[in-house]
């Protein structure tokens, strides 16, 4: 999985200040993104402006969900912290301690080689190596996940002491995305749009039952993180099983 660092609301903070100036453009023919009359230019900051000046640059996010490992392409010394702990970081990979924590907050600090502060810290994306991880209902994009579209899976066991006599119904609740459902290991149904009800009686037994809700995003998101295009508003990126999630015995 790789993210863009604006993903995680990283932000950069240095002593010196620059300021905005036109360029020529690198994409001619593109002006059309920014909404203005074309002329051959596009705002950009001087990537070189403060060189020298020797200010740390901080880096401050939420780590995705389940992430184990990192590759931080970073151009300068560095250390990070994840809650408030120093992380193994070679100025390169960084091992990131408890992945099924819940919203583990990353902070990097970097002394930026010359020419190399600001939008010129990081050489490319930040790369994460993920596995299993813990994660609360509710948006992704406030998970570390702002840039990501793909599917997360969820799953939960369930004790029921009787089977009812009568249908049981899933009710997943508010789903932003689409939901692939399994119970005890078979397909019980795919939901595209509200409401994400389905008749899960077939395969619930006496017992312990395993749910498992996969839930798959637009692709807004990764655009987001990914394409030069500022059209796409916060509410497109709102994806994630909300809840709340029930069993409901139909009358």
């Amino acid at each position: 999985m790789w993210v863009s660092w604006k993903t995680n609301e990283w932000f950069s903070r240095d002593p010196g200040y620059c300021e905005l100036r036109r360029r020529p453009h690198p994409l001619p023919g593109a002006e059309w993104l920014e909404e203005r009359d074309p002329d051959g230019t596009v705002l950009a900051l001087d990537v070189d402006c403060g060189a020298g000046a020797g200010g740390a640059e901080w880096l401050r996010g939420v780590l995705p969900p389940g992430a184990e490992r990192a590759e931080i392409p970073v151009e300068g010394k560095a250390r990070l912290w994840v809650n408030g702990a120093e992380a193994p970081f070679d100025g390169q990979t960084a091992e990131l301690p408890n992945p099924r924590a819940i919203g583990r907050i990353a902070v990097l600090r970097v002394e930026p080689s010359r020419g190399k502060n600001r939008g010129a810290l990081l050489r490319g994306p930040v790369t994460y190596f993920v596995g299993t991880g813990t994660m609360a209902l509710g948006d992704w994009t406030k998970q570390g996940l702002e840039t990501y579209s793909g599917g997360v899976r969820y799953a939960a066991d369930v004790e029921l002491e009787q089977l009812p006599d009568k249908p049981v119904l899933l009710d997943l609740g508010e789903v932003r995305g689409t939901a692939e459902v399994r119970v005890n290991g078979r397909d019980a149904g795919v939901r595209i749009w509200s409401p994400y009800r389905l008749d899960v009686t077939p395969h619930l037994r006496a017992g312990t039952n395993r749910i498992e809700v996969t839930v798959f995003n637009p692709f807004a998101n990764y655009l987001h993180g990914a394409s030069l295009t500022h059209y796409i508003g916060k509410s497109q990126l709102r994806s994630g099983l909300f809840g709340p999630v029930r069993l409901l015995v139909k009358r």
